[in-house]
């Protein structure tokens, strides 16, 4: 157990050491957290909470809803240069246009 604390109170300090100098070189502060979100809510500039649904699962939903939002972000067409592989393949296949996406070039 003293070791498992030892661990998490490493992680969290290095966190609060991080976040201190990103404010320090004024570098926005992003974080995505569960429960109530601790340091990360009180100094974060955008920061998501991942509200608890289930107490043993803090941690599985808190790490795994990054990658929605990287999801919503790379696929928003807005951004994208080219389409999702599998929609565009699809779309291919069917003969269907493929819409234009506003993208940089």
């Amino acid at each position: 157990m003293e070791q498992a604390f030892l661990r998490q109170y490493m992680r969290e300090t290095a966190l609060v050491s991080v976040i201190d100098e990103a404010k320090t070189r004024r570098i926005d502060v992003l974080g995505v957290v569960g429960r109530d979100g601790d340091y990360t809510k009180r100094h974060g500039d955008i920061v998501v909470v991942i509200p608890t649904v289930n107490e043993s699962h803090v941690t599985p939903h808190t790490e795994s809803f990054p990658a929605v939002v990287w999801h919503a972000i790379v696929s928003d067409p807005r951004l994208m240069v080219q389409g999702n592989k599998w929609e565009t393949t699809v779309a291919r296949l069917d003969k269907k246009p493929l819409p234009i996406r506003a993208g940089r070039r």
